[in-house]
């Protein structure tokens, strides 16, 4: 003969009541915020990062004189500052890039957070056949 199922696992206070002093749990962050920084620094971190790449190429000081007309001392600022830009948007579309994961793991967590809620209306199968739960805690 086939062994017995193990018994059922209970996820809530019986009778769906909670209990005295018992609180659900808090809603987790959405995530909204996060996405839209991500959605700002991202795309601004790249430009930025492109855009001064074209000044590090031509404020080196064997092109400078020639493309742009400026000193030797000038052509020496702009290559600095240009390094220091692409810098700066590197590291902006990085931390987009953080922001972007961090805000697509809290949609995910709070998603998942949605599903399991104070109702749920659940379908599962097993080897006794299928069933339909409607689980509510007021």
């Amino acid at each position: 003969a086939p062994a017995d199922p193990p018994p059922p696992r209970l996820d809530g206070p019986v009778g769906g009541y909670w209990a005295p002093g018992e609180r659900p749990r808090p809603e987790p962050p959405d995530g909204h915020a996060a996405l839209i920084v991500a959605g700002i620094t991202l795309p601004l971190g790249i430009l930025g990062a492109a855009g001064f790449a074209g000044g590090v190429y031509a404020g080196d000081p064997s092109r400078c004189e020639r493309l742009t007309g400026l000193s030797p001392d000038n052509c020496r600022g702009l290559y600095i500052l240009s390094w220091v830009r692409v810098a700066y948007g590197a590291l902006m579309a990085a931390s987009g890039a953080v922001f972007l994961g961090v805000g697509l793991a809290r949609r995910k967590r709070h998603r998942e957070w949605e599903r399991r809620r104070d109702f749920s209306l659940r379908p599962s199968m097993g080897r006794r056949g299928a069933d339909l739960t409607l689980s509510v805690r007021f």
